[in-house]
């Protein structure tokens, strides 16, 4: 059974992972290659804003908008923090951040459209009021 799909796989595991890392798919310049074992956080480099970093354990609410254009994670460290990313083709970004596979992600400081890769063209990072407070 030589050649066979398990086989693959199987060669794939024993594997550096820089080496499976090079193989992980290109989201361009808006965001790390996803990694093969999860990050324990985000960072999130906003242009010329502060850089901030999240940690994936604190990761909260999220949600997806139905225009595909726009996603919200909030992180409750332990106060709510809520990063809202505009742009378009977000949703291999969005599921990677679940997956806690990113390192970082980019807000692009030019737009071309190049047609495959998510494009990141707004980044915000609110604090939100908890009610009752």
């Amino acid at each position: 059974m030589k050649g066979n799909h398990l086989d693959g796989l199987l060669q794939r595991i024993g594997q550096k992972p820089e080496t499976i890392e090079s193989e992980a798919e290109d989201l361009g310049s808006c965001a790390s290659r996803p990694m093969p074992n999860t990050c324990t956080g985000l960072y999130v480099l906003n242009g010329k804003e502060d850089t901030r970093a999240f940690q994936y354990v604190h990761i909260g609410y999220a949600s997806y908008s139905s225009a595909g254009t726009s996603f919200v994670v909030e992180f409750n460290e332990p106060e709510k923090w809520r990063l809202t990313v505009k742009g378009r083709k977000l949703w291999t970004v969005f599921v990677n951040i679940h997956r806690h596979a990113l390192e970082w992600i980019k807000k692009t400081d030019r737009d071309f459209d190049d047609g495959d890769n998510p494009v990141i063209t707004d980044i915000k990072v609110d604090l939100v009021a908890e009610d009752g407070a």
